[in-house]
């Protein structure tokens, strides 16, 4: 193997090798944005009723990728255009009823991807060239770090499986490869201390690097590569025949790491806000892969589970073992790369022990800021420590291809590693198109009727519901509607608010989906939390259960699709029925049934086919119903008739019924052909549901299948209540005066004393001013913020992160002392002066 250096200077003499990283990107990708193309997961979006309608059929590439679409593109949309406006989006008023903003170092704001997004006017060309550069820094950075122990095209080689390994395939979009594609960047950092023409740059770089990781929006992730980088360093000290060098190196990299921490700090104080206003006990740790089972997705893609892949390949596997066993052979010379193998080993080594729970569990949950969260990521300190051992291998083939004596036959092995490293490629990228979609441009969040004639008429401090016609809740915000059901992180108070009027709605800790019957219309809290629309599945005039079939003795029917399941059932009158709700049995943990459906067949007694509907089950509710909606109403003529139930899933993909003892003599469920004495669990419905229309006007006829309900009685703004417990409450004396997302006004007209209520969420870091003097704000409903006011009063609401200050101060500080650091005269290398450039193997004479 062959250690080269390279100059700080080299990062501006390989434009080519940047070229390369960009070409490859592209071809990833796969997307041509001068057609009007982009890299997002919008597909799932056609697999939502509220969406159908306007956007061109595009089959689903992968189902778990909803996160990006009801959370990470709409906050982005937000604070694009909050900053655009002048706005220093400090506050998101748009999620789960305001959230902080972009202080919050989970949303990659402070990120080149952003930055892109930000700057280019288009939603979707911003976020490819956002894609873009994700794959180019991750494969870009790591090059520059392997280029200072290979030659260049075994560095270029160790880039590419980076950039396309597998964890960066399956979570592309996340904010979890927003900060995984920096951990190289610190580890080209601090080799930068061995080289003494580029030593005065490691204090700065290493700094910087450090930022960039941790505003890559996942602490977690950052965490790893900080744990990798400090495992790396010490073994270094303990090798080297300098132990005085190599402790300075240590001290400095520990300093540097400290300086890019305090440059972050307002970031690091907004995570501790949300942390301190969120429910996290559901989180303890825990891993999905299976030991050793689970081995073979480092070499084979038959999982499609984003937490059970990372793969690399079979070639970069023996590329991998090539470099572990060739330093140990008799004659090599080995000291120039035993840290790279030994250091990327043991990262390797440590990280497969964690991730695959291979040490008692209670001991993993004890290892700061890693025990407490889902173990499998780790593979990306797997992924990236293979990565630079098969770029090792790689270089030792380099190596013999160079010592053959026959130049035909030294050409022909040149020929085939050229091959070698072109296949590698391809099968990477093939993995990365199983995960991520290419989209057409009309695709990106397409206008529909029903979302812009809310947009046309709903105020400030407003909010809508959305039932799963629209995915999960939190898309909608993309359009500007605030949800307060999106997906976010929310306290228990407020939890156990929203499900006082839907019934059972998260899905996840974070995510809430549900069916439209599972709305309380009658609830008056939707006034009380500014709720005036509500957009689900369409409606006509009455809908109300007709039927319900449910017994005792519950249990679970043979799997779908292999089992042939249809049901009898006896009506004692005729039925016209618009959907019907079938239970399905528990869900395994961890699984998916995303882009699957149900298919629903009527037939009468002679078995003529009624109708027809369809249930999709990524919309599956916290008690495992499912709607199956029919294009018109169905006539069901009394006596028996017949439901079949027929499932469209993947390959692999199986579904189990949920069944119960028949409850009425003439129901009969017949499995395979043979008869049994059960029953599907089911109720029929007539649309739409009973609304009172002195409450509620609803609005019909648009192009997609969406009813659009308006709740008459809802405020426009702020509203009076005189007491913490009252239930009345009026607007009237009230005008709301909205400068910023972060700084409210309100003038108060009225003379009786009480409360002013907003609703909107109640969150660490809000103050109130009463005619210029500071108020104590309490809480309304237990979750809504209430100022008190004695009369007529001037109020101001505004929001200052907390400890904000003294993180633009410790952010000074480390600023300051990165900035003197360059100009802090460096030691010099062990052997004095500046090595020489150029390459250390003799080239055939």
């Amino acid at each position: 193997m062959i250690q080269i250096t390279m100059s700080f200077a080299g990062l501006y003499k390989n434009p080519i090798v940047f070229l390369y990283y960009i070409v490859l990107a592209v071809l990833a990708l796969g997307a041509n944005p001068f057609a009007g193309e982009t890299s997002a997961p919008v597909d799932l979006l056609g697999t939502a009723a509220g969406f159908d309608a306007n956007i061109s059929e595009e089959n689903v590439r992968h189902p778990q990728r909803s996160d990006i679409l009801d959370a990470l593109l709409p906050q982005w949309k937000e604070y694009k255009t909050l900053l655009r406006q002048g706005d220093p989006a400090l506050w998101n008023p748009y999620s789960a009823g305001g959230r902080i903003g972009i202080t919050d170092v989970t949303r990659s704001v402070f990120t080149p991807s952003f930055l892109l997004f930000a700057l280019l006017k288009a939603d979707w060309l911003g976020f490819y060239f956002a894609c873009l550069s994700k794959l180019v820094i991750a494969g870009f950075g790591f090059y520059l770090f392997a280029k200072r122990h290979m030659p260049t095209a075994a560095a270029l080689f160790g880039g590419t499986l980076y950039a396309l390994c597998g964890f960066h395939c399956a979570w592309f979009y996340w904010p979890q490869v927003s900060a995984s594609i920096f951990i190289p960047w610190l580890f080209w950092a601090l080799s930068l201390w061995d080289s003494g023409d580029c030593r005065r740059w490691f204090f700065p770089a290493t700094v910087l690097s450090t930022v960039l990781l941790i505003t890559g929006g996942f602490p977690t992730v950052s965490i790893y590569g900080l744990y990798a980088a400090g495992l790396w360093l010490l073994l270094e000290f303990c090798l080297s025949d300098n132990k005085r060098d190599a402790g300075r190196k240590l001290i400095c990299a520990a300093f540097a790491i400290i300086c890019g921490a305090l440059i972050t700090a307002p970031l690091l104080f907004g995570l501790l806000d949300v942390l301190r206003d969120t429910d996290i006990s559901y989180r303890h740790g825990g891993t999905n892969l299976t030991f050793p089972k689970d081995l073979r997705l480092f070499v084979g893609t038959d999982s499609i589970d984003i937490g059970k892949t990372f793969y690399l390949g079979p070639l970069a596997a023996c590329l991998a073992a090539l470099a572990l066993i060739v330093p140990w052979i008799p004659g090599n010379k080995t000291e120039k790369y035993k840290i790279p193998v030994i250091a990327s080993f043991l990262i390797a080594l440590c990280s497969l022990v964690i991730a695959f729970g291979l040490m008692p569990h209670d001991w993993i949950r004890h290892i700061p800021f890693i025990g407490k969260n889902p173990w499998n990521r780790l593979v990306v300190l797997i992924d990236f420590a293979a990565s630079l051992l098969a770029a090792l291998g790689f270089a030792q083939l380099l190596i013999w291809a160079r010592k053959i004596a026959a130049i035909w036959w030294r050409r022909g092995a040149f020929l085939v590693l050229v091959g070698l490293f072109c296949s590698q490629a391809v099968s990477q990228i093939d993995v990365f198109h199983s995960f991520n979609n290419v989209a057409e441009k009309e695709n990106f969040y397409p206008q529909t009727e029903a979302i812009s004639l809310i947009k046309h008429t709903i105020s400030p401090f407003q909010s809508v519901v959305a039932d799963n016609s629209y995915l999960v809740s939190g898309t909608l915000g993309y359009y500007g509607l605030p949800e307060w059901f999106a997906h976010d992180f929310m306290n228990a108070d407020g939890k156990n608010l929203l499900r006082q009027i839907v019934d059972n709605p998260y899905r996840s800790p974070t995510a809430a989906s549900f069916l439209r019957q599972d709305i309380d219309f009658a609830s008056p809290l939707f006034s009380q939390l500014g709720i005036r629309y509500f957009l689900v599945r369409r409606l006509s005039e009455n809908d109300t259960v007709l039927r319900t079939w449910a017994g005792k003795q519950d249990f679970s029917s043979p799997p779908l699709p292999e089992a042939s399941i249809r049901q009898a059932f006896l009506s004692d009158e005729d039925l016209v029925v618009s959907g019907i709700h079938l239970k399905v049995a528990p869900l395994p943990e961890k699984n998916t049934l995303a882009g699957s459906r149900i298919r629903l067949r009527l037939y009468d007694q002679d078995m003529n086919l009624l109708g027809q509907g369809v249930a999709p089950l990524d919309s599956i509710n916290g008690r495992n119903y499912v709607l199956a909606d029919f294009a018109e109403d169905v006539r069901i003529p009394a006596g028996i008739h017949w439901l079949e139930v027929l499932f469209d899933g993947a390959a692999g993909q199986q579904l189990k019924l949920h069944l119960a003892r028949a409850p009425r003599q003439g129901d009969a469920l017949r499995i395979n052909g043979q008869e049994r004495n059960a029953s599907l669990v089911v109720r029929y419905f007539q649309d739409p549901p009973q609304l009172s229309h002195q409450k509620y006007r609803i609005w019909n006829g648009f192009k997609e299948p969406i009813s659009v309900i308006e709740n008459r009685h809802c405020p426009g703004g702020a509203y009076f209540v005189p007491t913490l417990t009252s239930q009345d409450w009026r607007e009237d004396e009230i005008k709301t005066v909205r400068e910023k997302a972060h700084d409210l006004r309100l003038e108060y007209a009225g003379g009786q004393a009480g409360f002013l209520v907003l609703p909107m969420r109640r969150f660490p870091g809000w103050s109130a001013y009463v005619n210029g003097a500071a108020v104590t704000v309490s809480e309304y409903l237990g979750f809504l913020p209430a100022i008190p006011v004695s009369g007529q009063a001037h109020v101001r609401y505004v929001y200052r992160p907390q400890n904000f200050a003294v993180g633009l101060f410790l952010t000074c500080c480390g600023v300051f002392v990165t900035l003197a650091a360059c100009f802090v005269p460096r030691p010099a290398p062990p052997h004095g002066g500046r090595r020489k450039q150029g390459r250390k193997f003799p080239r055939k004479r």
